[in-house]
């Protein structure tokens, strides 16, 4: 999912939250790894196309080495080259046999 940033909440010790943005900067915009999905609405008529639906979700792994200190786990951020693999729709490799962090 291509964002222009994002937010982390760090916890402090009194239990308050701190917002970080985190953004590209200068480079423009990031690419989240993610997942989405089209399902029709089953509380709406056959005929109504406003039926379909699009959900969307972003994954998360361990923080990066930067982002360790606010949180132990964040959004997972794509290269340039593991957008192009993400994103390949001939990349037909299983969950099962393939276990890579972008």
């Amino acid at each position: 999912m291509p964002v222009s940033g994002y937010y982390e909440w760090q916890i402090k010790e009194d239990g308050s939250k701190q917002p970080f943005y985190i953004n590209a900067g200068d480079q423009g915009m990031l690419a989240l790894a993610g997942i989405y999905d089209w399902w029709l609405d089953p509380l709406k008529k056959p005929d109504d196309r406003s039926r379909w639906l699009l959900s969307s979700a972003n994954l998360i792994g361990d923080s990066a080495a930067l982002l360790a200190s606010n949180h132990k786990r964040s959004s997972i951020l794509l290269s340039d080259s593991s957008m192009a693999e993400w994103l390949d729709p001939d990349n037909q490799k299983s969950q099962k046999t393939q276990h890579k962090t972008f």
